[in-house]
């Protein structure tokens, strides 16, 4: 079984969560184990897997911000 999962980038640069996405396929398709595969087009493409993600994100944010007022 293989779905998609398109994604609409406003900006060069972006943190996407698509763990509710893949949830959602998984429990669609009733497969009870098992492994996922993703998978990312595209030669700057990445995928990672954080396990706070909200915590990144706003761990990010600060630091730009410092990096921005040179604060670091």
């Amino acid at each position: 079984m293989q779905q998609t999962i398109l994604i609409s980038t406003p900006s060069h640069n972006g943190l996407y969560d698509i763990t509710r996405q893949v949830e959602a396929i998984v429990s669609e398709s009733g497969v009870q184990t098992g492994l996922v595969n993703v998978y990312a087009q595209g030669a700057t493409a990445g995928i990672m897997i954080q396990f706070k993600f909200i915590a990144l994100l706003k761990s990010l944010k600060y630091r730009v911000a410092c990096i921005l007022l040179n604060l670091l």
